[in-house]
């Protein structure tokens, strides 16, 4: 199966369990959505409430009509010859066929550059920070009024969360109140207005039956949703939970006028077929080629073409052969084969294609189960760090075109700490083997294979995915491993049974295990790295925390980071964090996955992002 559908999202509510100790007039809490995968520098990180915005636009942007084709004229008195009349559609190639097209589809990822342009996002995650085109008047901050903070009076439970139940322990803690400003210039594509009761009415259908774990952990994070007036909703946020995140509590819209009483069938229907509020509307598909669009003329930009079609192909060579024939005007790669790499730079130095490369927000590393005692040894896990080249992995799996990651969090999130703050484990063989040395992990019979102090000869086992890029880097940990005298064998599974909850990641039953995360605009981390996220019997065996790594003091700046607002809290609390974190080394990260954006040469105004989907502004889009 193909592995970059498959990498975990590191918020993934369908088995997190995340629980809240809350302090006296601070923010504490979850951050509900990480998306993740995927970036930072090394300037102190502003809230999200002082970020820029790319984008903030009262109404949905107006364009200027492109000119149209200049005539061509020969020398000849009597012959014009015009230019080809320029085509009435764009088409997008993609490798996957989305699942379903709704806001919050099962297959998100998949089917974003589609959902993208049918049901504008609210906030849109671009350029790690939440923006706006359109579809709200505004961000909503606590700097322009549209963030309330309230105190809030209840007491804590005997695992330290707050609750309204009265127990003997009282206390405070703050509750975020969002409101939104929706855009009154919005339409359905049959002419209704996008009203307030469309939000609240989706948000409510979403109560009913949650379609996907991103809903769900949206769900869990609101306590109520409601219309103020026709263009105005209000989110009131779970105690506790004063999350940066916040801006995602606008809810999708869906269209009540049409889906409040309609039948099962209708509903189905409207499904497969649905009517937007963005550029486009459904037009039509052929299940396994294509998905057609419509342009939606109640969308007041101008410029736009009057079809977006999407194909899907069955490889990457086969997208990448299609916009060199010119059959396909834009393509968004996330799964691009080894051996693809040098076409792709042939094509970009040839002419054949634009294409640009960037560090997307799915990212690999090795997980360390620190319930195995020969794991708990700190330095065995420096050790392993050292020994394993991962600039050689980036270089000739993924064509140099993305760089060894340093912590969780990405060089290009403003949370970052920055490279000279954190500690790090170059690729250095000789101090791998002295750190061994140092545990008393030695090779005594010359053999090749180090043994314990008692004489018993080590190993390792390495759980991964039967995905065939995942298993040679996991080839390739056996063979920088067995060159420190550590034996590892490698298991792989399917990826169902990888992350089934019932599975060897979510029992911990395992040492060493290399699958990915998706990274978001907010890096939180309290389901990945909080004693609570670790799986066990206790809490039914959810959260993400699968290396166990239970760190009072790194959690507690963590939280702090999470649940706060304020940049320079935020940034010295996820300083702090990431050096422990790197200190204490719960996992090894490698790499963040490259993608690639093709597009056909003339075509402007294409603004790939690591988290946006390609057609985020196809507004803009000309030839």
């Amino acid at each position: 199966m193909p592995f970059d559908k498959f990498a975990r999202p590191a918020y993934h509510p369908a088995t997190l369990l995340v629980r809240v100790v809350p302090k006296c007039a601070s923010l504490a809490g979850l951050l509900f959505l990480v998306i993740a995968c995927s970036l930072q520098g090394t300037v102190p990180p502003p809230a999200f409430s002082e970020r820029p915005s790319p984008s903030s636009l009262a109404t949905p942007p107006a364009l200027p009509s492109t000119a149209s084709p200049a005539v061509a004229v020969t020398t000849r008195p009597a012959a014009t010859i015009t230019a080809a009349p320029e085509p009435s559609h764009w088409t997008v190639g993609l490798l996957d066929e989305p699942a379903g097209i709704l806001p919050f589809s099962p297959d998100g990822r998949v089917a974003a550059p589609i959902t993208q342009v049918l049901f504008p996002p609210p906030a849109l995650a671009l350029g790690y920070a939440y923006t706006t085109t359109g579809i709200l008047r505004e961000i909503p901050t606590l700097a322009n009024g549209g963030v309330e903070r309230r105190a809030v009076q209840g007491y804590l439970d005997a695992s330290g969360e707050f609750t309204s139940t009265i127990t003997s322990v009282p206390s405070t803690t703050e509750q975020l109140v969002v409101t939104f400003h929706w855009n009154p210039a919005l339409r359905w594509a049959d002419g209704k207005p996008v009203t307030a009761q469309d939000s609240v009415f989706a948000y409510a259908d979403a109560r009913r039956a949650p379609v996907s774990p991103e809903a769900q952990a949206l769900l869990e994070s609101i306590e109520r949703y409601e219309a103020v007036d026709d263009t105005t909703t209000r989110a009131v946020l779970m105690p506790g939970r004063g999350d940066p995140s916040y801006p995602l509590a606008a809810w999708p819209p869906l269209p009540r006028h049409l889906l409040e009483k309609a039948t099962t069938a209708a509903r189905d229907k409207y499904a497969h077929a649905p009517i937007g509020y963005g550029p486009y509307t459904f037009d039509g598909a052929v299940p396994g080629e294509s998905i057609t669009l419509r342009r939606n003329k109640f969308w007041p930009a101008s410029g736009l073409r009057d079809e977006l079609r999407f194909r899907f192909f069955p490889g990457a060579q086969d997208l990448r052969a299609a916009v060199d024939r010119g059959e396909v005007d834009v393509a968004s790669l996330e799964r691009i084969p080894t051996d693809l790499y040098r076409f792709l730079d042939q094509d970009a130095a040839t002419g054949a294609a634009v294409v640009i490369f960037m560090r997307g927000p799915v990212f690999e590393h090795l997980d360390f189960n620190l319930a195995d005692p020969l794991l708990q040894d700190l330095r065995l896990r420096r050790a392993i760090a050292h020994a394993i080249d991962r600039q050689k992995i980036v270089d000739q799996l993924f064509g140099g075109k993305t760089s060894v990651l340093q912590s969780w969090i990405f060089p290009d999130q403003p949370e970052y700490a920055g490279d000279e703050q954190l500690r790090r484990y170059p690729y250095d063989p000789a101090k791998a083997r002295a750190l061994l040395d140092e545990a008393g992990i030695k090779d005594t019979d010359g053999d090749g294979i180090r043994e314990m102090a008692g004489g018993k000869a080590i190993s390792l086992t390495l759980l991964t995915t039967d995905i065939p890029l995942r298993l040679e880097i996991a080839r390739r940990v056996e063979q920088d491993l067995r060159g420190i005298g550590l034996p590892v064998r490698t298991r792989a599974l399917p990826v169902d049974q990888l992350y089934s909850p019932t599975g060897p990641l979510f029992r911990r039953q395992f040492q060493l295990a290399e699958f990915a995360w998706i990274a978001g605009v907010e890096p939180s981390g309290v389901p990945l790295w909080s004693c609570a996220a670790v799986p066990g019997p206790e809490n039914g065996y959810t959260g993400n925390n699968f290396g166990g790594w239970c760190f009072g003091p790194a959690e507690a700046s963590l939280r702090t980071a999470a649940g706060s607002l304020d940049p320079r809290e935020r940034a010295a609390a996820y300083l702090r964090q990431q050096q422990l974190w790197t200190q204490e080394l719960p996992d090894v990260p490698l790499l963040q996955r490259p993608i690639a954006i093709l597009r056909r040469p003339g075509i402007r105004g294409v603004v790939p992002d690591a988290l946006a989907p390609v057609t985020w502004n196809v507004d803009v889009w000309r030839p």
